[in-house]
């Protein structure tokens, strides 16, 4: 066999089967003090931390950081970008579907990383929602 066309022996075609990570994200790293906050980890291993900017009940912005494989992180990348300009509301409505879509499909054995975008996004418009109001608390509040 071609040793070119072999995925088994070409890391080109391994790297290939990766998502395609595009340039550095605007959205990665986390923000000081934000309005929400999550950082729950997946079965899987894989955590995703997420901060939220809110104002007048709109995520102005969206940051977050990752720990595990690419597709999470192109998870947290596309869930943190759907979730920037909607009403906390609206947000709170977005799928684990809608994060596949908005990255042209995920393979099935992924899926659950979208599910762990989703699910952090969520934690962190609850968090905002929980303490909306109490932003003293924040500059006192620990971080996992």
């Amino acid at each position: 066999m071609d040793r070119d066309t072999d995925s088994k022996s070409n890391p080109r075609a391994e790297a290939s089967e990766q998502p395609d990570l595009g340039p550095s994200p605007n959205w990665a790293g986390l923000m000081p003090a934000p309005d929400g906050y999550a950082a729950p980890r997946g079965s899987c291993g894989d955590r995703i931390k997420i901060g939220l900017r809110i104002r007048n009940e709109i995520i102005k912005e969206a940051a977050f950081e990752t720990e595990g494989c690419g597709y999470t992180l192109v998870c947290a990348q596309a869930v943190t970008a759907l979730a920037e300009g909607r009403p906390v509301s609206e947000a709170m409505k977005i799928e684990p579907e809608d994060v596949a879509e908005a990255l042209g499909g995920l393979p099935d054995d992924h899926m659950h990383c979208a599910r762990l975008a989703v699910t952090t996004l969520r934690l962190a418009c609850r968090d905002y929602l929980k303490n909306r109001g109490m932003n003293w608390k924040r500059l006192y509040a620990p971080r996992k």
